[in-house]
């Protein structure tokens, strides 16, 4: 209920061309809390990196500034915080979810995705094409101007994330 009641909300405030920023993060984080297994995957504090490549610094630090702009100051009762983070420095970092930015290279994103894929993060995307060729877990898009939850099955099956029913229903999903 609570997850049909988020995506009427953005989609009544989604604009027709693209679902904003900080509305994608928010529904994606509200799926997260639908993983019967999120207890494991997610560490306390819910770190998300915004990973990036040189000369991309810009475009990840848009996407943390969007996330510190919004409402939601943790999940499932675990602190919430975003961070920029060089790619080469991902491999140490204790983290529960990246963020592939939009307009993040192919390359850049398969290497991040590949990282996450070994970790076990939650890999979150602002670009459905990241979720579709690359095998990103979760995106949102617009579909006829509505906010459209996009899943990969093969990245959920493979890093053990358990969506319930009732998003798989109203989600894109791709094998």
């Amino acid at each position: 209920m609570k997850l049909a009641a988020l995506t009427l909300a953005v989609a009544l405030s989604a604009e027709s061309a693209a679902v904003p920023v900080n509305l994608q993060l928010m529904v994606m984080l509200k799926v997260l809390t639908y993983d019967a297994n999120f207890a494991a995957h997610a560490s306390s504090p819910f770190v998300v990196a915004v990973p990036y490549a040189k000369g991309d610094e810009s475009r990840a630090a848009d996407a943390v500034a969007s996330a510190r702009r919004m409402d939601l100051k943790s999940i499932n009762d675990r602190p919430l915080e975003f961070v920029p983070v060089a790619v080469a420095d991902l491999g140490g970092m204790k983290l529960s979810a990246v963020l592939l930015h939009a307009g993040m290279a192919d390359d850049v994103a398969r290497d991040v995705l590949a990282a996450s894929a070994r970790a076990k993060w939650y890999s979150l995307s602002l670009d459905e094409q990241h979720v579709v060729k690359h095998g990103a877990l979760l995106g949102v898009t617009s579909s006829a101007g509505r906010p459209q939850v996009v899943v990969n099955i093969t990245t959920a099956r493979a890093t053990g994330v358990e969506l319930a029913q009732a998003v798989l229903k109203v989600a894109r999903t791709y094998q």
